[in-house]
């Protein structure tokens, strides 16, 4: 099978190195654990996509807050939205499906760490026949070579492709640096959505319609069927053994000189807590100690 995850061979990053950065963590979290619960700190800002804020982060912020360890305000919006945010100081966090953008300087102050591993999704509406793709269909489709179901083994109906309209979009540039090694690579999607959950709505209307979302964001959404890619249909497992090609890392952002270092890196090692683990993967994430190398 072609393997194409030029980004994510990029974020392999050294684990030993990563190791010693989750041990560091822990050991600031049981350092802080006493001091975090008596001062009740002000509560962390946390800015990002749609899709991770309405489940994934809706989530952790509750346990979060149920241990007492601090309250997260969410701000469900967009990828770079959060990531501008972060950079300008108005929140503390955000969460990205792409790492550092070298091009953007509001990005140059920021750290990326990676926290999970999540699929990358093809989803059609539930009546469309089409149930696999291939990479090389992926990109002739994205490339406007494909234009017709009918070449897929589908109905004779155009190929109604929708996409995000922000080309730093984390999930869209993870794709497009996938299947065509250039994050910024221009496609034919004339239908463009703010957030993934805007796209995921007009799919569940349109039989004709396909767009790409994630693994967590679809999971459990019986309105959209995300389609296998070389066979290989997008899960948990695939996505953790590397079989499905099309995994993305999922990165926490901060900044280097936040004043508030110190509770956004609390909030990072609780991320790497057993509770915390335990919604990740209820999500379908794979939580970036139990990647292995992939």
């Amino acid at each position: 099978m072609l393997r194409c995850a030029p980004a994510l061979a990029a974020s392999r990053v050294n684990m030993a190195g990563y190791r010693l950065w989750l041990l560091w963590l822990a050991v600031l979290a049981l350092l802080g654990s006493a001091s975090v619960r008596a001062a009740a700190p002000d509560a962390l800002v946390w800015r990002g996509d749609h899709a991770t804020g309405r489940s994934i982060m809706d989530d952790l912020a509750k346990e979060y807050a149920r241990q007492k360890l601090g309250r997260i305000n969410l701000q469900p919006f967009s990828t770079l939205s959060g990531l501008d945010a972060v950079a300008q100081g108005s929140a503390d966090f955000a969460t990205s499906a792409r790492d550092r953008y070298a091009r953007r300087a509001e990005e140059a102050g920021l750290e990326f760490t990676p926290v999970v591993l999540d699929g990358a999704v093809l989803i059609t509406h539930p009546q469309n026949p089409v149930r696999s793709l291939s990479l090389k269909q992926v990109h002739d489709i994205y490339f406007g070579r494909i234009t017709n179901w009918k070449e897929l083994g589908g109905p004779d109906k155009p190929i109604n492709l929708y996409s995000i309209a922000s080309p730093l979009d984390g999930v869209e540039y993870s794709l497009r640096a996938l299947v065509y090694r250039n994050g910024n690579q221009p496609v034919a999607a004339p239908r463009l959505y703010i957030n993934t959950v805007k796209l995921e709505e007009a799919i569940t209307l349109d039989p004709a319609g396909l767009g790409l979302s994630t693994l967590a964001g679809t999971r459990g959404n019986p309105k959209v069927r995300a389609l296998a890619i070389e066979g290989v249909t997008p899960t948990t497992q695939s996505v953790a053994d590397g079989s499905y090609p099309l995994f993305i890392t999922l990165y926490m952002v901060t900044r280097a000189d936040s004043p508030r270092r110190d509770a956004v890196q609390r909030f990072a090692a609780f991320l790497h807590t057993p509770a915390a683990a335990a919604i990740l993967r209820k999500h379908g994430l794979v939580p970036w100690a139990d990647a292995g190398d992939v």
